[in-house]
């Protein structure tokens, strides 16, 4: 886990953390701060903001934990379930993991990392997936899975196809169907205390318009998805993506396609195994699985694949069982030195992969410097304006406010193309920008797929210059201008004399 670094910052993961520390401070989710995901996004951050308060490595070194935590209970859960391969099974993926979990941003604060999580143990546990032998469930791992299953609904809308899948294991074993009534009191235990949480700090009612009314009337065009058949075009996109992703297995021009390549064949290795053994409902659901955690493509094909994270947990998960196999035929017929053999050589195998991780670790190294300019401009907002103040971040700079421990004066911690194209967000952000007057408003001129913030960004320019002054901008002589701070036109002169201080 050395090579898991702190210094990154992703839009998404800082929207995630900046919401749940304002859920912290009073504020409820779609009624106050916007937002298009499910609650449980923000429910872990929350916690960990009323703790420790707005600190960026708290909510990193959570998830770092977290992983811990999870290769704890798969190794608790493959013992009890496969024995001496499911320990070797379970070591395995906390030594691929901990070195691979960079690559796919699996460190991150998101829900994919949840659900991601929740599906890979609900695997272990089923242990039909996996070809585990075990004789009967317990009432207490049935209670346990319930609650997995509790994750997965209350995760994402997208969740539903992997939901399905693993229920309908549950629902063919009749180990597991002997203990219905426990699955159903851990996952009605777990929507409880879901809920519960969400009664305090969640506005239910502007649930349904914000999470699934705006997902499929207004982002899903964004995605090139149809608005009349959203839940259809996601899914038909997903099956085309996901049969062109895994014919690339074989495709390896660089060490980043070979790493993917090593996963992508795992899946299918598995899948094929299901078929010679004529465990066609398996094989099936295991392809379906696929699709499943993939559903939501990456928008930018060399981009980070963080959406894909269940997907790399579980192919990980994969192919640790399928080593864990091997290893044990390997004792099993030719002893020691074929088993030593079967671990160089899969040293040798997954060192190109290594290699890919490595790289993309070490390209962080860039974000670990000192970035005065953002320094400086946090200083001065700190300084130069009242700690009761409001100011505005945009397009997406969510990261601001908790740097600069100032409320936002709009009610979202970023404003992209898509929430301009809704004119109830753009309406409530323009009419709380006239409502909150803010100390202090910063712009970075960002372009968001390919659209640029004057495109989509113009209403709210328009309304800056009638009431306020750009006092600072950054721009090298070489490049365009980018990053603005304006300030009311009034408290202009005091806020420069403030800030040239610093």
């Amino acid at each position: 886990m050395s090579r898991v670094a702190f210094v990154e910052s992703h839009w998404d993961e800082d929207a995630c953390m900046t919401t749940a520390w304002l859920l912290s401070k009073g504020w409820r989710l779609y009624g106050d701060v916007f937002s298009h995901h499910m609650p449980l996004d923000y429910l872990p951050g929350w916690a960990l903001a009323c703790a420790f308060g707005n600190r960026p490595e708290v909510f990193r070194g959570f998830m770092i934990v977290l992983w811990a935590l999870v290769c704890a209970a798969l190794y608790a859960v493959a013992r009890r379930r496969g024995g001496s391969t499911g320990v070797v099974c379970a070591a395995a993926f906390a030594a691929l993991s901990s070195q691979w979990l960079t690559y796919w941003m699996g460190q991150m604060m998101l829900v994919e990392s949840y659900w991601g999580y929740a599906a890979l143990l609900l695997v272990a546990l089923l242990g039909t997936p996996l070809g585990f032998n075990f004789p009967a469930v317990a009432r207490s791992e049935a209670a346990v899975a319930g609650a997995l299953f509790g994750v997965l609904a209350s995760a994402s809308p997208a969740c539903a196809p992997a939901f399905a899948c693993l229920g309908l294991w549950a629902a063919r074993d009749p180990r597991w169907r002997r203990r219905w009534r426990e699955l159903a009191a851990g996952f009605a235990a777990w929507l409880a205390a879901f809920f519960l949480w969400c009664s305090g700090h969640v506005d239910l009612g502007q649930w349904y318009p914000s999470v699934i009314t705006f997902n499929a009337k207004v982002y899903a065009p964004f995605w090139g998805i149809s608005s009349a058949h959203p839940a259809a075009g996601l899914l038909a996109r997903a099956v085309r993506e996901n049969a062109a992703y895994f014919r690339s297995a074989l495709t390896w021009e660089s060490p980043e396609q070979y790493f993917e390549g090593v996963l992508k064949l795992s899946f299918v290795a598995w899948v094929w195994r299901m078929l010679v053994s004529r465990r066609y409902f398996d094989a099936g659901a295991w392809a379906a699985l696929a699709v499943a955690l993939r559903l939501r493509s990456e928008r930018m094909p060399q981009g980070i694949p963080f959406h894909a994270a269940p997907f790399f947990l579980m192919a990980t998960l994969l192919l640790s069982r399928q080593f864990a196999l091997l290893w044990a035929a390997a004792r099993r017929r030719a002893g020691w030195g074929w088993t030593a053999a079967l671990l160089g050589f899969s040293v040798f195998f997954c060192l190109p992969t290594l290699m890919a991780t490595s790289w993309a670790a070490a390209s962080l190294k860039k974000y670990a410097g000192e970035n005065v300019q953002y320094k400086m401009l946090v200083g001065a907002v700190r300084a130069c304006t009242p700690a009761s103040a409001r100011i505005a971040v945009f397009p997406v700079y969510p990261r601001f406010y908790m740097d600069a421990d100032r409320l936002p004066a709009v009610p979202s911690v970023f404003y992209l193309p898509w929430q301009d194209a809704w004119p109830g967000q753009r309406a409530l952000t323009l009419n709380a920008l006239e409502r909150n007057s803010p100390s202090a408003v910063i712009i970075q001129d960002s372009s968001i797929w390919g659209m640029p913030w004057e495109t989509y960004g113009k209403p709210i320019e328009d309304w800056l210059r009638r009431g306020y002054v750009s006092v600072a901008a950054s721009a090298q002589p070489d490049e365009p201008l980018r990053v603005r701070l304006w300030v009311p036109a009034g408290s202009a002169a005091d806020f420069v004399r403030c800030a040239s201080k610093l």
